[in-house]
């Protein structure tokens, strides 16, 4: 037996030494080491093919019965295997094991069942094409065009619906999004392989029944026929796939703007279904604005629930999508005014100058897509609302010294580079350029046109010029450690283990969330095991001992990662910000004020720097702290209950606390009583400067939502006011209020 297994791999010994190939330099991909998610991917594209091909080829010959050409494709699939399970856990052993059941699982339902799928359909085909002229020829271009059809399926399902996930019948599981670091199938690639397993018994009873002629083979292959028959055609429900069909019945609900289609989920109020219509036309108008140019006479706007209903219907969970050839976007509910839609409403607009069938930016009709130039234009064309702009951003890397070459951001390395510095980036160079050379020779770049040629310029000097402009720029010394923070930390590529320590801190979150603590500090131990450098979950970790277990031991860890030199500084300042929590909750009122104001003072965060000023006024006093614990911080042995807080802020507002008041408008326009809030007066000069924009941001959104005049006028006033709170704002926060205020009511 052993002799004639070795007889038969040396009949396959082009097929093994190819795929062994494929193994070990897939293993030697960052990420792909080991067995995982990635090098699924790669050995199911890549070594699926030569099984198809080898398997056509030998069954092409004559000779043997279709059963036993199928019976050798197996055994050839299964030597694939077992190489490709050795392979990928010598590498597991070479960098290090991040999930090894977990890993096989995966390898094991996409490329080694796709190997087998493949061996089943290569003999099918080769059998097929036995008695013509050049049996071993066709056989071989059936197998690629077996392979390719499956490939094409899942592309034109990319291309004519919402979904950018995919299960292949010979590749396996691709998420279609680098950005979502959790991935997930559920049971979905379970019930996937189900079918394929039905498919393959289907075809194998078949071949035997051609054999033999029993008939309880011919009733075993029917059977499994229906079975995956059922299975393909339960496809939505079972989440193997989805349509626009399947999606907006899911979601049910349907309006229309003047610019905007609007699919949203049933059951969603109808005065914020009005808003998120006026939103999407809004941000069309404002975007063509600053591209100067018209965008598509309509474009569709999908809203989901929630991050878990986008993951499932349509693939992307934390990551927002936006389609330009389909003229639709993708996004979960969110408040106004929505803070990415602009964006991705961006993507769709600038793909009205770009030529090919997916209408991005990139050679060859945007076929070779040029990813920072996508980006980009989406960043410029609708800002953000962070406190620097993303040239200031630009001027801050400048100084630290982590600013790549700007040619490096336009080509495929942008994809290597750290997600947050890669698209600020990108979107500073877009503005500059917007201004520097003008909008329609930006278009004309987007649209496939050589920037070199259209700025007379090299990329060498494009980026000298660039470095120039940033050089000037006037960044506050504290935004140094922001910076740091933001842009200096690795990609995913770069990370330990990032797809199972992010799954396992996101589990270990949700136990400590429900109170299970116990399972909870075992994850955040098994996160830090794989990934020492695990500093989120560390705090995690850390708290729970703080709050729930042992007081001295969680006050000693967050003391050491708060002076920890070797940590972003957004570590330190987070373990800084339990300590002064832990502090407010046992009644230290006054050194957890302190706390908070000198965390307050050391960061440009405008959101951060507003928290700790709310939270160093509230500690000051008894009746604060209580606000403070029910909204923010939660108690020694019980988390924060915002809906007994906002009774407590209402209580502060009613004795005429200035803060108070202000958090009681921010509360009214959280839950959308935009009217309610424009009633309640507040001496702002009682307010921080950090608290008093906010205070206009917030009188903006709901005059604009409430379509209150008054208030607007009044936000724009305070706005350019030269003695009020953005008298000294850097400009980010500006640029986007501006942003708001312009398009407010077109």
């Amino acid at each position: 037996m052993i002799r004639s297994l070795f007889t038969f791999a040396r009949s396959r010994g082009v097929l093994l030494s190819l795929a062994s190939v494929a193994f070990v330099a897939i293993g030697f991909l960052p990420l792909f080491g080991g067995p995982g998610y990635e090098f699924a991917l790669g050995a199911g594209l890549l070594v699926s093919p030569m099984v198809a091909v080898s398997t056509a080829w030998h069954s092409a010959r004559g000779g043997e019965t279709w059963f036993h050409k199928s019976v050798d494709g197996i055994r050839a699939a299964a030597l694939v295997s077992l190489l490709c399970v050795v392979l990928t856990l010598a590498h597991g052993l070479r960098v290090g094991m991040c999930d090894a059941y977990g890993g096989l699982r995966d390898v094991a339902l996409g490329p080694l069942s796709g190997f087998f799928m493949a061996a089943v359909g290569g003999s099918s085909v080769g059998v097929a094409v036995v008695n013509t002229k050049r049996p071993r020829l066709w056989g071989v271009l059936l197998a690629v065009a077996m392979i390719l059809t499956s490939i094409g399926l899942s592309l034109a399902r990319f291309i004519t619906s919402p979904v950018i996930f995919s299960f292949d019948t010979f590749v396996g599981y691709f998420s279609g999004t680098l950005y979502d670091t959790v991935i997930d199938t559920g049971s979905s690639w379970l019930t996937f392989r189900a079918g394929s397993l039905a498919t393959a018994i289907a075809i194998l009873s078949f071949a035997f029944w051609r054999k033999e002629r029993r008939r309880s083979a011919l009733w075993v292959s029917l059977v499994s026929a229906i079975v995956s028959l059922a299975i393909t055609l339960s496809g939505p429900k079972l989440g193997h796939f989805q349509t626009t069909a399947t999606i907006r019945s899911e979601l049910a609900g349907f309006a229309q703007g003047r610019r905007c289609d609007v699919v949203y989920p049933a059951g969603t109020r109808p005065d914020r279904v009005d808003l998120l219509v006026r939103d999407c036309d809004e941000e069309v108008f404002a975007v063509e604005e600053k591209f100067g140019a018209k965008g598509p006479d309509r474009l569709t706007a999908f809203f989901f629930v929630d991050t878990a209903q986008k993951k499932r219907l349509m693939g992307a969970a934390d990551t927002y999508i936006a389609k330009p050839w389909r003229r639709e976007v993708y996004l979960q509910l969110n408040d106004y005014p929505h803070p990415v839609l602009g964006h991705e409403i961006a993507h769709v607009v600038a793909g009205a100058y770009a030529p090919g069938p997916f209408h991005v930016a990139g050679k060859l009709g945007g076929a070779l897509s040029n990813p920072g130039l996508i980006e980009g234009m989406a960043v410029a064309g609708s800002p953000d609302d962070e406190e620097l702009t993303d040239e200031q951003w630009a001027k801050a890397m400048l100084d630290l010294n982590i600013l790549p070459k700007m040619a490096s951001i336009f080509s495929m390395s942008f994809l290597g580079q750290n997600s947050s510095k890669a698209y600020t980036l990108a979107g500073a160079f877009v503005s500059w350029s917007m201004r520097t050379f003008g909008k329609d020779k930006v278009r004309a770049w987007y649209g496939g046109a050589d920037f070199e040629k259209l700025t007379g310029k090299s990329w060498d000097a494009l980026d000298a010029s660039f470095r120039e402009h940033v050089k000037s720029l006037k960044v506050a010394p504290a935004a140094m450690s922001l910076a740091k923070s933001k842009f200096d930390r690795p990609s995913v590529f770069g990370r330990t283990c990032p797809h199972v320590v992010d799954a396992i801190r996101r589990e270990a979150d949700q136990c400590r969330d429900k109170y299970d603590l116990e399972r909870a500090d075992s994850l955040y131990a098994k996160a830090l095991a794989l990934d020492p450098h695990d500093v989120a979950s560390e705090l995690s970790r850390s708290s729970i001992h703080l709050r729930f277990r042992n007081r001295e031991l969680g006050m000693s860890e967050l003391s050491r990662v708060s002076t920890r030199d070797r940590v972003l500084p957004i570590w330190n300042e987070r373990a800084k910000d339990a300590i002064a929590d832990a502090a407010a909750r046992s009644g230290e009122g006054e050194r957890a004020s302190a706390l908070y104001k000198a965390l307050g003072e050391g960061t440009v965060d405008e959101d951060l720097g507003r928290t700790y000023e709310v939270k160093a006024e509230l500690a000051a006093t008894a009746e604060g702290r209580e606000v403070l614990q029910l909204l923010l911080i939660g108690f020694e042995r019980r988390y924060p209950e915002p809906q007994l807080g906002a009774l407590g802020v209402a209580r502060l507002a009613e004795r005429g606390s200035s803060l108070g008041r202000y958090l009681l408008i921010r509360q009214l326009v959280l839950h959308g009583l935009y009217g309610d809030a424009l009633a309640v007066e507040v001496k702002s000069s009682e307010l921080t400067i950090r608290v008093q924009r906010e205070l206009v941001r917030l009188t903006a959104v709901a005059g604009c939502a409430a379509r209150n005049a008054a208030a607007i006028d009044r936000a724009r006033a305070l706005l350019v006011d030269p003695a009020g709170p953005f008298a000294k704002s850097a400009g980010g926060r500006r640029e986007s209020l501006e942003s708001l205020l312009s398009r407010c009511g077109k």
